[in-house]
């Protein structure tokens, strides 16, 4: 049994689903170095204990949480591309493409910045 698979069960939208784990399969070829975990009952990706992203299923959207920085550093393209976004989070609605370009840029982005500083960043 892998890392993410008890939170998928819960789930019962087999598309939600699917969409999901094309997200976590491009995730761990681009990045097999990074870690699956479960945190606060939501799949975590980690690079050498330091918080990378969180992934999780809602009703309307998939999100995708990368930290606040992370948002704030691609506020404009997010806007630009019409995907919702808060403090800490992006929303990917159901209906609209996985933008795996900017998910590679958000993760190569903590990578690199918060290089192994600890699990969260210091001043979020």
């Amino acid at each position: 049994m892998h890392e993410f698979d008890e939170f998928i069960e819960k789930h019962e939208n087999p598309k939600h689903k699917k969409r999901f784990w094309e997200i976590v399969r491009w995730i761990d070829e681009k990045h097999p170095q990074l870690k699956r975990e479960i945190k606060w009952n939501e799949p975590v990706y980690t690079d050498h204990g330091t918080f990378i992203l969180s992934l999780n299923i809602r009703k309307n959207h998939l999100s995708i949480c990368p930290e606040n920085k992370t948002i704030q550093i691609f506020e404009e393209e997010l806007k630009k591309r019409e995907y919702g976004y808060g403090m800490m989070i992006v929303k990917i609605k159901w209906t609209q493409d996985v933008p795996y370009d900017l998910i590679e840029k958000m993760i190569e982005f903590n990578i690199e910045e918060k290089n192994h500083a600890g699990f969260w960043r210091k001043n979020n």
